[in-house]
């Protein structure tokens, strides 16, 4: 209800100020109009000692490029720029051309001038135009509704898929989101080049065990890592949290395996050749590159799964927020609720999926 008060108070203001819009200033033309505003600007004075005059160029600049696009587009400079009210929107702004000073630059912004401006966002800016500091609800989901989401996606979810290798894909994505804390833009990406499933030996007792390693290849700070994130997963004796088990299922459904014949019983049951500590389990040639998890598609004969059409993210949001809402949840269900009690259980903290033995 803030939030509506505000945007009142706005509209009233427009109406009666001396900063209404162009349209509602019919004597002067939108060139007069913006000329008048500018020289106001220019000759006011602000008292404040929040910020240096290097702070003052970067902020007169960045105005004037404002301006400029508010023209290009008639839009009023002023009051669009009013509808930004989350603090947090307009810092992430701030950072985010402070990303591109460095990319053209070289270097990066002074951390004084950096402190200026961020104190001048939660300052005056903030006050004058009533931009709103209340942090947005996030909310994580612990181990407990994590088994309630499952459950429902297997057993009474009503809904239904294109075609249901995705209700496959899709507990896979969400397993793999809850245990690394990854961006499902990564994960919607993983290809099978990025899957080594492997039987290993134990050097000491002689068991063999089942291995998965999972390479992201495609995370956001890829550019930046020189070895991709590397995870090792196990075979779990309960199939619903069982990586490893999703993946075999989805490779024989595409007789991916480089050897002729093979099922999921034969999968589970490989041993390691004498003499080794090792046995890889290779993919065919062609289906390397392949996306794991694809999208569905109309053929003459009904709905199939594309070749090597990665799902899209619309689609998978569109489909977790559609579970959310079978099993109950009050709150939208995204990926991001995983990633969030993912870092929780890493820094130690209750509600997180590791610290429950899910």
């Amino acid at each position: 209800m803030a939030h509506r008060k505000a945007l009142l108070h706005a509209q009233q203001q427009h109406a009666n100020s001396s900063h209404a819009s162009p349209s509602m200033r019919s004597p002067l033309s939108a060139r007069e109009y913006y000329n008048a505003r500018y020289e106001k600007v220019n000759k006011s004075h602000r008292s404040t000692t929040l910020y240096a005059d290097v702070t003052n160029s970067h902020i007169d600049r960045l105005e004037g490029l404002w301006r400029e696009y508010c023209d290009t587009v008639d839009i009023d400079p002023y009051y669009t720029l009013k509808r930004s009210i989350k603090i947090s929107s307009v810092e992430t702004y701030w950072h985010q051309l402070s990303q591109l000073y460095i990319k053209w630059k070289g270097r990066r912004i002074s951390p004084l001038t950096l402190k200026e401006i961020y104190n001048f966002i939660n300052g005056p800016l903030a006050e004058e135009h009533r931009l709103d500091d209340i942090e947005t609800d996030k909310p994580l989901l612990d181990a407990v509704d994590f088994v309630e989401l499952l459950h429902c996606h297997w057993v009474t979810d009503t809904n239904t898929f294109p075609h249901e290798r995705q209700r496959v894909q899709l507990a896979m994505i969400l397993l793999v989101a809850a245990f690394t804390g990854s961006r499902p833009g990564a994960l919607l990406r993983i290809t099978y080049r990025d899957l080594d499933l492997f039987v290993q030996r134990n050097k000491t007792t002689g068991e063999v065990a089942l291995t998965l390693q999972l390479k992201l290849t495609r995370t956001k700070s890829h550019k930046k890592r020189k070895r991709p994130k590397i995870y090792t997963f196990f075979i779990n004796t309960n199939p619903l949290f069982c990586i490893i088990s999703h993946i075999i299922g989805l490779a024989c459904d595409e007789d991916a395996y480089l050897f002729l014949n093979t099922n999921p019983k034969k999968v589970l049951t490989l041993g390691v050749l004498k003499g080794l500590n090792c046995q890889p389990i290779p993919w065919k040639e062609h289906i390397l590159d392949v996306p794991l998890f694809r999208a569905p598609v109309q053929t003459s004969r009904g709905c199939a799964i594309a070749a090597d059409t990665a799902l899209s993210y619309d689609k998978y949001h569109e489909w977790i927020k559609r579970l959310g809402e079978e099993t109950g949840f009050v709150q939208v269900f995204m990926t991001y609720c995983l990633r969030r009690a993912t870092g929780n259980a890493i820094n130690g903290e209750s509600g997180g999926f590791w610290s429950h033995g899910a």
